[in-house]
């Protein structure tokens, strides 16, 4: 580049700071008499060319948009999808930047990496998608719950981050982590059972001997399962029943749950937690059970889970029954491996009732599902399927129907149930 100029007479220029001239090749000064610096304060100084450029230093804000966060797009049970990804804005108040680099970091180790390979000039707004998996492809909720997460950008002249913490929006009683590779959830489902400790253990003398002779069969005089063993039971059913997999009673979506047109299976584990942990009953022993007719009426052996009543019972050996048999003055014998199976079921049934409250609604549970009245009576709206369907485990049937032979090889938590289950753990992002 050339630049020359010729004059005639004087140049002055004067200024009242300093004055810079920039060039990438030569800069020439010819005079016919005398060239004059003179620098009043620091003299005259020569030096390394300094470069001239025009661009000023970059800088961006990032911030975080959402409230709240539900991965996948689970519905909700108006059937609506809720925020799916998180959304995080980023503003350039300064310069122009490209190639920035966003990432996700969970108490200091990046999970997820993103390139912005647009150029973001001054003034410009962009919205960036997160949909809560890492690199990796998996989802944990934990992540969200536990420790804290820094979202920042690299690639700019400002350091610019955002930090943020979540928390369970509805229960703090599960916990989900997808593998979408894989199409797997897994569920962790804290439960706040409790020892309603034994009854009846004392009342062996209340057993007919006509039916002790019948059966031949003792009264149980100690408890034949400890509370140890009835809570492992109780989680057992939550963990079987709830779960949809191919290897369980999931004979529905290839057995899973269907979520934006993917089967992911749902492997539900289940622990006894006290802090945090599921309303649950108290689990209580009952044996040699004859009740009076005001105990009859109210149903005192009767399992249910509410806010002002929560009792699951597991009931073996003499049970008396009005109206049973003669020969045993209406006393019939349960054996263990009857009362085993059963209350497995009826621990699913009734810890179902809670994620029912908390994903449909508290009548939609104590109607399970509106297939009985409020004092529990099956109203016949709902019938055991035929041809080895699905037996939902949250509904009544009649008393008058039969349970099918393979009933425990049928029952399960329905699909929405078990997606009402997913939602459970939607976050709220603060």
């Amino acid at each position: 580049m050339t630049r020359t100029r010729i004059v005639g007479g004087k140049i002055i220029e004067t200024t009242g700071g300093d004055y810079n001239i920039y060039t990438k090749e030569n800069i020439v000064y010819s005079a016919g008499t005398t060239i004059t610096e003179t620098g009043v304060e620091k003299g005259v100084s020569y030096g390394e060319p300094e470069i001239y450029t025009n661009e000023v230093a970059s800088e961006v804000t990032i911030k975080i948009l959402n409230n709240t966060f539900l991965p996948l797009g689970i519905e909700n049970v108006k059937g609506e999808i809720e925020n799916k990804t998180i959304q995080f804005e980023i503003r350039l108040r300064k310069g122009k930047v490209e190639n920035l680099i966003l990432n996700v970091k969970h108490d200091g180790t990046a999970i997820f990496t993103k390139k912005i390979e647009e150029t973001i000039r001054l003034g410009d707004k962009i919205i960036v998608d997160w949909d809560g998996f890492s690199d990796s492809k998996i989802y944990d909720s934990t992540f969200f719950t536990n420790g804290e997460l820094i979202v920042e950008l690299t690639g700019a002249d400002n350091e610019a981050k955002d930090t943020f913490k979540s928390k369970y929006d509805e229960v703090k009683w599960v916990d989900i982590k997808i593998d979408d590779t894989a199409k797997k959830i897994d569920v962790i489902l804290r439960v706040d059972l409790k020892d309603g400790r034994a009854k009846g253990i004392n009342d062996a003398d209340k057993v007919s001997k006509s039916a002790i002779t019948h059966y031949n069969i003792q009264p149980f005089i100690k408890q034949n399962k400890s509370y140890e063993d009835l809570k492992k039971m109780a989680l057992e059913g939550i963990d079987t029943y709830w779960s949809r997999t191919k290897s369980n009673n999931a004979k529905n979506k290839n057995g899973g749950v269907l979520i934006n047109g993917n089967v992911y299976e749902v492997h539900v584990k289940s622990i006894c937690q006290d802090e945090n942990g599921m309303p649950a009953p108290e689990i209580t022993y009952w044996t040699n059970t004859k009740l009076n007719l005001i105990q009859e009426i109210l149903g005192a052996n009767r399992s249910r889970n509410w806010a002002l009543s929560r009792k699951l019972f597991y009931i073996e050996g003499y049970y008396h029954q009005d109206g049973y048999s003669s020969t045993t003055k209406d006393w019939l014998y349960i054996y263990p491996s009857n009362a085993t199976k059963d209350f497995i079921e009826t621990a699913a049934h009734e810890l179902g009732h809670e994620i029912l409250k908390e994903y449909l609604s508290f009548g939609k549970s104590i109607t399970h599902k509106g297939s009985s009245s409020v004092m529990q009576s099956p109203n016949g709206e709902y019938t055991y399927p035929k041809n080895g369907g699905e037996i939902d485990i949250m509904k009544y049937v009649e008393y008058t129907e039969v349970k099918p032979i393979d009933f425990y090889d049928r029952v399960i938590a329905d699909e929405k149930d078990v997606l009402g289950l997913l939602w459970c753990s939607k976050l709220k992002i603060k």
